[in-house]
């Protein structure tokens, strides 16, 4: 793996550390290895995520320790390069200078905004307002290793189609009654806040779901399984509608 033109100075030599254990290395180690003074270079959490626009690196917390793990470089340059000077503009205005996923602001804890898709270019996701949001630093960074961590190919083909209820109910089908991570349908209801209730507008149109809870480890995650589904008609909002409208007439009548 060559360097990047994002490869200068200590940039570099951090990334030689990471080719070098590609089982994954800790602040402290690498300090070792680069034989850093304990004023050198302070930050360097913050210098392989300046790595971060240029190749895909995970973390894993593993024995009270993040482990750094270079992947791979990428292919593509930032998502932001891909957003002209106005859209960029649009989307940090309409943002008010906060970051859009944890809330922090310019102003008050002086993070820097970054324009990014919701859903990444090379899963499929255009450049369009609806995919655009303005993230900070740290969000960003988080954003795309869960992106990286997500390789089920049914949550990519599910994504792709235009309307929330289809990208919902074709993930849902293609696990053909099998639980389907909560996870899994937030993303491909990137468009939506409350994909649940998207979930529940399913039933309008006569399909049927349960979720259930598992416990995993220290957490409860819950799941949601398909057990009837029906044909999509042309326009699955538009008939949506119509059938909460006549439900509230046969409500009223």
């Amino acid at each position: 793996m060559g360097p990047s033109r994002a490869a200068r100075g200590i940039h570099l030599q951090l990334l030689r550390v990471l080719e070098a254990h590609p089982e994954g290395i800790a602040i402290p180690n690498i300090r070792r290895e680069l034989n850093l003074g304990p004023t050198e270079h302070q930050h360097l959490d913050r210098r392989i995520r300046e790595l971060d626009s240029f190749y895909s690196i995970r973390r894993e917390r593993r024995g009270g320790q993040v482990l750094y793990v270079l992947l791979s470089e990428l292919v593509e340059q930032p998502d932001v390069e891909a957003v002209d000077k106005t859209t960029r503009a649009r989307i940090l205005h309409l943002a008010g200078g906060r970051c859009q996923m944890c809330g922090r602001t310019i102003a008050q804890d002086g993070v820097r905004l970054h324009v990014d898709h919701k859903v990444p270019r090379d899963w499929g996701g255009p450049t369009e307002d609806d995919n655009l949001w303005a993230l900070c630093s740290s969000c960003n960074e988080g954003k795309r290793n869960f992106f990286a961590s997500i390789t089920d190919a049914r949550v990519r083909q599910a994504i792709v189609h235009r309307s929330v209820h289809v990208r919902l109910g074709e993930l849902l089908k293609a696990f053909k009654g099998e639980p389907v991570p909560k996870a899994y349908l937030q993303v491909v209801a990137y468009t939506h806040n409350d994909f649940e209730k998207r979930l529940r507008e399913l039933r309008e149109l006569g399909w049927s779901y349960r979720s259930i809870k598992k416990k995993e480890g220290r957490r409860v995650r819950t799941y949601f399984i398909l057990e009837h589904w029906e044909d999509w008609p042309d326009n699955p909002p538009q008939a949506i509608r119509e059938a909460e409208q006549r439900k509230k007439g046969k409500g009223e009548a």
